[in-house]
């Protein structure tokens, strides 16, 4: 390529990384800022989903979003918005709004910021953890996961019963759960029907435990030797917030974990 050939492509693709930063470029982001907002004020989750980053999407099912956002109070947030700027600075961009109406979902906030990233050729919603989404969405998730602990605490406490109940008439702990008996109330339902995890030294105490939400054992039961072992740590203990970890009870002094 010659000289001048060369100085005709430099300046073909200057032209082409400026109107993607320019005002082309604004003018698109503009575009999908002022539909994304629009699918707010009518509480059209569905378009509101599609419009979130892949990262976002990689942790929060369109299911789970739609739910989430059903849940909130998002009712006349606000009735008129205007877009009054827009930067983008490589592949991330900002939109300063203000808003009329509720402002319910913004706290009464009049102006907001919207963060934004460019994948793909497209402008989406960057995810922003310190946000208010994301922290009230860790809560209402969390909250939500917490309905399936009763039934396993039930179960759990059940067993124990009927652990106890052994002792007292056999004068020692079961080697295995299915020497109670109790065939339906041994399964970890966590564990596509295989037995609950069960550990005792025969004498002293005991140890059963059952898989999370997510189907993976955490706990090993072999590791604990009474309560002076310290065993199992916290972080193997099931968290609603990641929804991970494993439910557990021990005895002969009864303790639950969930």
């Amino acid at each position: 390529m010659n000289r001048s050939g060369a100085i005709v492509l430099t300046a073909i693709l200057l032209s082409a990384t400026l109107a993607g930063c320019g005002l082309g470029g604004k003018a698109r982001l503009k575009k999908r800022a002022e539909d994304y907002y629009r699918a707010m004020m009518y509480n059209d989750y569905d378009t509101l989903y599609e419009f979130q980053a892949a990262q976002t999407k990689a942790q929060v099912s369109r299911e789970e979003f739609i739910a989430f956002m059903e849940d909130r109070d998002t009712s006349v947030d606000f009735s008129e918005f205007t877009i009054d700027s827009v930067v983008i600075r490589g592949q991330g961009g900002k939109v300063r709004l203000r808003f009329k109406g509720g402002y319910l979902i913004f706290r009464g906030k009049r102006n907001v910021t919207s963060s934004w990233i460019r994948e793909g050729g497209q402008w989406y919603i960057e995810k922003d953890p310190r946000g208010r989404f994301w922290s009230e969405y860790a809560n209402w998730l969390a909250e939500r996961r917490m309905y399936r602990v009763p039934a396993i605490r039930s179960q759990l406490e059940r067993l124990s019963e009927e652990i106890e109940d052994f002792h007292r008439t056999e004068g020692r702990y079961p080697s295995r759960l299915e020497e109670l008996g109790q065939p339906g109330l041994i399964i970890d339902p966590n564990s596509q029907q295989r037995p609950l995890r069960y550990y005792s030294d025969g004498r002293t105490f005991w140890i059963v435990a059952a898989n999370g939400p997510d189907g993976k054992p955490d706990m090993d039961v072999q590791l604990y030797q009474g309560e002076a072992s310290q065993y199992p740590p916290p972080e193997l203990v099931y968290d609603p917030l990641t929804d991970r970890g494993d439910f557990f009870q021990y005895g002969p002094k009864k303790k639950k974990y969930f």
